[in-house]
């Protein structure tokens, strides 16, 4: 028994490491090229296809198959096998060319889909403009035989929406995956992050770009019965159909460079602008109210409404511009407060100014005292009282919602002192001794953007970064939100019908 035992371990032994055998250029004449398949030569017939054993790489076995399956063949040349193998390897590169190009066409394809998807336009866009101008481009520039070669690049309305359907899918799939990725473990995942939280201070923050809004509504009655009138002149034109065309025919007669905005309440810079654009055309509405007989061009003779107009549309022209200035990706709390501070900062300066009858900051303002015989005495209450009630309700809303002073360490984290940090835990302020001193995070703090810079820190300085990150992840505006709204009425138009809304929003909103 010990014997037989010896022996099957030695004939295992044996032909585990069985030699391979190699092609050779000779194995030609039989009709046979090799393969190469998991590091092992392989012969191949020429004449059927068929891929042999590495063992059959012998002229014996070979010249057998040969005989036995192609009899026909036996005596033809090695010169006949070369010149089918010549024919064959032509052939498959002709392919691979031909698949390579077509990979290229296919990826072109998506490309241009994707693009479509991200600028929102109909889908038949990619047929009727994109392709016939890459054409008539690449002719120009290459020669109508490339141009010819573009017009292989699939485009069609039923193609692109394919396209996107799958960008959409594939967008959805890494979605999941990241998803998943951050949920696993039970301390350091999601999920352990949740259970923990209970322990921890939550941080909630209204949409400071809905409070800036919020802000710029409250006008004092004089101000907003001005409002009120203007937009009583503005719904008397554009609110009806006759009227809106008379209108548009006298500003072209006039060559007026605008046209007349209607207000919406819910839109935020709307009562700027449309206010502002009723100042711009005040001489063409009051052509066109006395033409029509309206007791509302009575308004534009009284001086003090006509001030209080001009000081409406500057003042709140300057604060689109701050609501405008708080919109955008990537901002966190320190970024809009900051604006917001400036903002306040701002208005404090304006005061003054108006409190000794200066008012070059509002220049719709200031160009109407001077060429109008106009006491400021009028304005200056008015406005002073405005600018100083809009002071308190920024404060009301921004100022109690951050301490600046006990954060300034996530912002200038190697400025400050170490006194600035003693309310710290004592793990955090010794975390934040060895951060400091580091030059290496010093260099990646001034080209990293705050919140990139702090989660990279999560595993070297991990009670630090979690106390930045709790203030930094909340989101500070629904921005995010609304351009997705945005986003879905640009593409659910009566030019574009999508049955699946998803397929075309995700690839249009989405980076990934």
């Amino acid at each position: 028994i010990g014997n037989t035992k010896h022996s099957s371990d030695k004939s295992a032994s044996v032909s585990t490491s069985r030699r391979k055998r190699k092609y050779n250029q000779t194995f030609i004449q039989y009709g046979f090229t090799c393969i190469t398949e998991n590091d092992e030569q392989r012969p191949l017939c020429l004449l059927c296809n068929e891929v042999l054993a590495n063992e059959s790489l012998k002229p014996t076995k070979l010249k057998r198959h040969l005989d036995t399956k192609h009899d026909s063949y036996s005596n033809k040349p090695a010169t006949f096998f070369q010149r089918i193998l010549r024919t064959s390897e032509q052939q498959r590169r002709s392919f691979e060319s031909e698949f390579l190009t077509q990979e290229k066409y296919t990826r072109a394809s998506f490309e241009a889909s994707w693009l479509i998807a991200k600028t929102k336009k109909p889908f038949n866009i990619g047929e009727d403009l994109v392709l016939p101008a890459a054409v008539k481009m690449t002719e120009i520039v290459r020669g109508k035989k490339e141009a010819e070669n573009m017009r292989k690049i699939p485009l069609s309305n039923n193609t692109v929406s394919r396209r996107i359907s799958a960008i959409n899918d594939d967008q959805r799939e890494q979605l999941i995956l990241r998803i998943k990725e951050a949920m696993t473990g039970h301390t350091a995942g999601f999920q352990g992050r949740v259970k923990s939280a209970s322990d921890a201070p939550i941080t909630f923050t209204h949409c400071m770009i809905h409070q800036e809004a919020l802000v710029a509504k409250k006008l004092s009655p004089e101000l907003n019965k001005v409002v009120q009138d203007a937009v009583k002149i503005i719904n008397f034109i554009k609110s009806r159909a006759l009227n809106s065309r008379l209108f548009a025919n006298l500003c072209d007669e006039m060559k007026s460079d605008h046209k007349l905005l209607l207000h919406c309440e819910v839109r935020w810079l709307s009562k700027g602008k449309a206010l502002k654009r009723l100042l711009l055309l005040q001489s063409e509405v009051i052509i066109f109210l006395s033409q029509n007989k309206s007791d509302l061009v009575c308004h534009f003779h009284e001086k003090g409404w006509l001030l209080k107009l001009c000081y409406l549309s500057d003042v709140l022209e300057k604060l689109n511009q701050l609501n405008l200035s708080l919109q955008g990706e990537n901002n966190n709390i320190f970024t809009l407060k900051s604006k917001i501070e400036a903002f306040i900062k701002k208005l404090n300066i304006w005061i003054q100014k108006a409190q000794n009858d200066s008012f070059e900051m509002f220049s719709s303002t200031y160009d109407f005292l001077a060429s109008n015989d106009v006491e400021t005495d009028v304005i200056k209450p008015i406005i002073t009282s405005h600018l100083i009630n809009l002071v308190k309700n920024f404060q009301q809303y921004f100022l109690p919602e951050l301490d600046n002073d006990k954060l300034d360490w996530i912002q200038k984290p190697f400025i400050v002192s170490s006194q600035s940090i003693e309310h710290l835990s004592l793990n955090a302020q010794e975390e934040f001794a060895e951060l400091s001193s580091d030059s290496k995070l010093k260099l990646n703090f001034a080209v990293q953007k705050l919140t990139t810079f702090w989660l990279g820190l999560k595993v070297e300085y991990p009670v630090l970064a979690d106390l930045a990150i709790r203030v930094l992840l909340p989101f500070v505006s629904t921005y995010l939100c609304e351009t997705a709204f945005s986003t879905l009425t640009s593409i659910k138009t009566k030019h574009q019908s999508i049955k699946d809304v998803e397929t075309a929003l995700r690839p249009a909103l989405t980076n990934i």
